[in-house]
Formats: C-alpha cells, structure tokens, sequence
C-alpha cells in the first residue's frame, strides 16, 4: 500500500473538541508542533481519517479549520526546519 507524508495542521478553539482531535491524529502520527501532525498515509487512510475527523470533531462555523498537505517525495526531500526537530521517516520501511 503506497503511503504519502500528510501534515495536518489545525485551529480549534473549544478544549474538548481539541482534544478529541488531539487523540485521534496521535493514533495515526506523530506531534511535531503544538498544532501540527505529520503522518504516513495511504489515500484510503487518509480519505477515511478526514470522515472521522469530520463526524466526531464539531468545528465553530468561521473561527476553527482543519487542514491536510500531503508532501511528494520530492517535496519531502525539501522540507526544511530550524530548531528542534527530526526529518520525517516513515519506520515501517528499511531499504537494505
């Protein structure tokens, strides 16, 4: 199953909708920021993460966004960072 590297970012202002969001992107990434999550998806994985998110987070009408960017390889080979941080790496995969 080919995976794809997603950043999900979000801006959610109620605490209990944040948390519910908070739990169910820890389940299928890692943390990277106090707003962002970087995870390895299939596009079935990622079709079916955005339903759940949608049915179980209730997000205020103008204030809160969700927001997904999937990184090609080459983007990922780009992706640059100052500070604290390691380069993304999807575990599940060695080239030997």
């Amino acid at each position: 199953m080919l995976r794809m590297l997603w950043v999900t970012a979000y801006d959610v202002s109620d605490d209990r909708q944040r948390r519910v969001l908070e739990k169910r992107l820890a389940s299928v990434g890692e943390r990277v920021q106090h707003s962002v999550f970087e995870s390895w998806l299939s596009e079935r994985e990622r079709t079916r993460l955005m339903h759940v998110v949608g049915t179980e987070v209730s997000l205020q009408g103008g204030s809160d966004s969700v927001r997904w960017y999937g990184l090609c390889g080459h983007c990922q080979r780009q992706l640059r960072f100052i500070g604290q941080g390691i380069a993304p790496n999807d575990a599940r995969f060695y080239l030997v």
